[in-house]
C-alpha cells in the first residue's frame, strides 16, 4: 500500500510552521552552488537544455568574479618570532603572546 492509500503525506498541516521560526537565507551561497551542480550534472551531463543555461550562467558568474572580485584585505600582520604565539579571538582583539626570554 501507498502512503497516500493510508491517508498520509497530503498536504500540509493547517497553522502550523506559519513563518515562524524559519531560518533565515544565508549569505554563503549555497543556493548558487546548489544550481551550479544541478545544472551540470543535468545539463553538461544530461542532456536538458535549460539545467545548461543554468550551468554555463554559473560557470560565468564564477569567472567574473574570479576575474573582477579584487584582492583580499590585511588587516592584522606582525612578525612571529620563534616560540611567539598568535591568539584570534572574537572578544578580544588580536594579539600576539610573547615567549618566555
Amino acid at each position: 500500500m501507498s502512503r497516500r492509500a493510508k491517508g498520509k503525506g497530503k498536504g500540509k498541516a493547517k497553522g502550523k510552521g506559519k513563518g515562524k521560526g524559519k531560518a533565515k537565507a544565508k549569505k554563503d551561497g549555497r543556493a548558487f552552488r546548489l544550481l551550479s551542480r544541478l545544472g551540470i550534472s543535468r545539463g553538461l551531463m544530461g542532456d536538458s537544455r535549460a539545467w545548461t543555461i543554468v550551468a554555463a550562467f554559473t560557470i560565468a558568474v564564477r569567472v567574473l568574479k574570479r576575474l573582477f572580485g579584487g584582492t583580499p584585505q590585511t588587516v592584522y600582520s606582525e612578525t612571529l618570532r620563534p616560540g611567539d604565539c598568535l591568539v584570534i579571538s572574537h572578544d578580544r582583539e588580536a594579539r600576539v603572546v610573547k615567549a618566555p626570554s
